[in-house]
Order: structure tokens, then C-alpha cells, then sequence
């Protein structure tokens, strides 16, 4: 089996000071770690542990079976006969010549030699004469029996394991395996893609399930797409066929980044203005545990509900709630409300009382004044000195003049 992973993009470079991917887990025996490479990887170089002992075998140990020997008693010495039985008729095979006899046939017969004790199997074979020498007569004995001495088998051992020994073929601390698992990217996102796969260096067997994510079931699938920064695992399910323990690779992820930038600070004039009000905003893009996140984007403020995007300054011309928006590099949002009422744009409002009577003298106006907002609320009050009566030349605090002659009094 070879290397099985996914190479969906190229590799970003890794950003400087943001992203750890470093953690291993210790104490795993039987594998190597290694370093992290510039693409955020991490891998576990798995190594060959024997297992099993010549005691009791197991895994690296076969079985070593009795083995049949005189030394051991397997064997006792038996007398064995060897008989001679016939295995068919007589027949003539040509013609010898005898000093007897003269000219004489020549005699053969097939027959068996049975073993009686020492187990060989029975030999079937010929024996032969001439017609004058039979069988049993001058020197011809071919169906005499004999006897030899043999050792036979005698053993109650038979199949019996009497210990192990070392049959893996491998080396100890010898690698077979590298666990390797790398991010889809060292860049903030908001998402990460965790893709694991494995290169086979030795004797090791995998599962078809071959990986393990975070210590759940064993699953077929090398991508794990993770949405919140953290530590996670991935274990090789080399399952219990053979001696390498289960290598896990952990994966500090640090560089997703979920979380809306925050408002810290409003600043602006909070006396009355009939102009406008220039706000600052000030934000700040933590991460949940306070460390920097991407950063807020380079046209990071809105002033109108996130309809449009600026710098941080902004002019309000009119009063009102207004819905301020701030957004990172990844666009996630902040937002806080902000009330402006201090905008004055509105004249105070007069009533003008004098006396009706005809023929008078002397005639006393009296005004009488009140600042308030279109909306019926306070405005910004009337000046320290309110009153004129010659249209805004001059100003008083007096909201009363005595006049002494028929016109317009403005």
C-alpha cells in the first residue's frame, strides 16, 4: 500500500508568529515523531516493537513443535520378520544352462515381502529358478522368511509445542510506517481542512478504516474540516494484527478565526453643535482566548448599518440611532449603536404678548421662549443672552421692551 492522502491545493506558506502545529503525543510507544514542517504537517514515524516472548509467543513468536529423536525415547528397537507370499503364477522367462542338468527353464514369480513390525511398507518383487532347482532346494530360498531389528516410532508427543521462537523478519526500532497530518492551509480562515495520510516502509498491516479522528470510530475518511481552533487527533488503525502500537499524530490548530471584531471605544463632542458630529472609532480583533485574530480589513468601518465601508472617521449631520459595523480580514462583524442629539438645527419658538388697548402711552411686549427639538425634546436652550428686538442687532437678557412709538418691532 503506498501513500494515501489528498493533495487538494498546493501548500501556503505558513504565517510568521500565528500558527503552532507542533504537539505530539507522548508516551505512544512505538513510533518516532518528527517535525513540523513548513506547511504545517506533522507526522509520527512508526516503528517495529517486538511482541510476544519465547515463553508464551505472541506476534513476533511461532510455535516450535516436539521433534522425534532416540535421545528424547520416541523410538523402541523392534524384531521384524520378512515374509515372502506369492502375488501370481509361475512362468518361463527363457532358457540357463545347468552343470547338473544340462540345458534347463528358467523359473519366475511375483511375489510380496511383508514387514511384520518395523512398519515398511510391503515390496512387491520377483524371485526366480529353474525347473529342477525349485524354491527351497539347492541354495534357492526365495520364500524363506527373515528377520531384521528396527527402531520404531513409540512417542505420545506427537504435535506438542515445547516453545517459540522469533519469526517476524523484523528488526527492533525499525520504521514501517509515517502518519502524517497537515492542514489545508497556515492562513486565517474560517475553516480548516485536516488531511491525513500514511506511507508503508515495512511489515505492518492497516485497516480498511484507516484512520481514527479525536478517538472516535475508526473511518475510511482522511479529510476532517474543523470550524474552531483547538488540539486534534488522528490515530493509524493498524488494529491489533500487528506489533507498532496505533501511531497519533495531535494538530494544534490556531489560525481560524470566527469571531467579529470588537468596539471598544466611541469618541466624539458631546456638547451641542449646529454642524456636525465627527465620531472615531476604535476596535480591536481578539480571539476567544485573547490572542490577536486576522486583524480588522484595511475598509473595516461601516456608519450606516454595513451599507457602505470606510476609515474609522465619520461626520453625522443629523440626529439619530445609528448602527456602527466594524468587520476583520475574514469578514466577520462587530457592531454597537450609537445615539446622536446634540445636532441643533432648530430656531426657538416665541409667543408675543403686549398690551391691546388703543391710546397708550407706553406699550410693555413680553416674550416668551422655549428651545425644543422637532421631536418635542429639550434643544440645546437658550443663549445667555436670548432677546433682541432690533432684528439681531444688539442682545439682551430681558424678555420685556417698553414701546413708546407706533412701528414694527421685530
Amino acid at each position: 500500500m503506498g501513500l494515501q492522502t489528498i493533495r487538494k491545493t498546493a501548500w501556503l506558506g505558513i504565517m510568521a508568529g500565528i500558527l503552532c502545529l507542533a504537539l505530539i503525543t507522548a508516551g505512544l510507544g512505538g513510533f518516532k515523531i518528527s517535525a513540523e514542517e513548513a506547511d504545517g504537517s506533522v507526522s509520527a514515524s512508526i516503528v517495529h516493537r517486538h511482541e510476544g516472548s519465547e515463553e508464551n509467543g505472541g506476534s513476533c513468536f511461532r510455535e516450535l513443535f516436539h521433534e522425534h529423536s532416540e535421545e528424547k525415547g520416541c523410538y523402541r528397537t523392534v524384531s521384524c520378520t520378512v515374509t515372502v507370499h506369492g502375488n501370481g503364477g509361475f512362468w518361463s522367462q527363457g532358457d540357463a544352462y545347468c552343470d547338473c542338468h544340462g540345458q534347463v527353464h528358467e523359473i519366475y514369480q511375483n511375489v510380496i515381502k511383508k514387514h511384520s513390525a518395523c512398519g515398511a511398507e510391503d515390496q512387491y518383487t520377483q524371485i526366480h529358478f529353474t525347473e529342477h532347482h525349485g524354491p527351497g532346494t539347492d541354495g534357492f530360498r526365495g520364500y524363506d522368511s527373515t528377520t531384521h531389528t528396527d527402531k520404531k516410532l513409540d512417542c505420545s508427543h506427537e504435535g506438542e509445542v515445547t516453545g517459540y521462537e522469533m519469526s517476524c523478519g523484523e528488526t527492533e526500532g525499525a520504521e514501517v510506517a509515517v502518519l502524517t497530518v497537515r492542514p489545508d492551509t497556515t492562513q486565517w480562515t474560517r475553516e480548516v481542512k485536516l488531511q491525513a495520510g500514511y506511507e508503508i516502509k515495512g511489515s505492518i498491516a492497516v485497516a480498511s478504516d484507516s484512520f481514527i479522528w479525536n478517538g472516535g470510530a475508526p473511518s475510511a475518511q482522511n479529510e476532517l474540516s474543523v470550524e474552531s481552533n483547538g488540539t486534534y487527533t488522528c490515530r493509524l488503525n493498524a488494529g491489533s494484527n500487528n506489533n507498532s502500537a496505533e501511531a497519533e499524530v495531535s494538530v494544534a490548530v490556531n489560525n481560524i478565526d470566527r469571531r467579529g471584531p470588537e468596539i471598544t471605544e466611541l469618541t466624539y463632542a458631546g456638547d451641542w453643535t449646529g454642524g456636525g458630529v465627527e465620531v472615531t472609532v476604535k476596535a480591536q480583533d481578539l480571539q476567544e482566548n485573547g490572542n490577536p485574530g486576522c486583524g480588522i480589513a484595511e475598509a473595516g468601518y461601516s456608519f450606516d448599518g454595513g451599507a457602505t465601508w470606510k476609515e474609522n472617521i465619520h461626520t453625522f449631520t443629523e440626529n439619530g440611532t445609528y448602527l456602527i459595523k466594524v468587520r476583520d480580514k475574514l469578514g466577520n462583524e462587530g457592531e454597537k449603536s450609537l445615539v446622536i442629539n446634540t445636532i441643533d438645527n432648530t430656531a426657538p419658538k416665541i409667543h408675543i404678548g403686549w398690551d391691546t388697548a388703543a391710546n397708550v402711552r407706553v406699550n410693555r411686549v413680553t416674550v416668551q421662549a422655549e428651545d425644543l427639538q422637532p421631536d418635542g425634546g429639550a434643544g440645546s436652550g437658550l443663549a445667555e443672552e436670548p432677546f433682541s428686538f432690533d432684528g439681531g442687532k444688539t442682545w439682551g437678557k430681558s424678555s420685556q421692551i417698553d414701546i413708546r412709538e407706533n412701528g414694527t418691532v421685530t
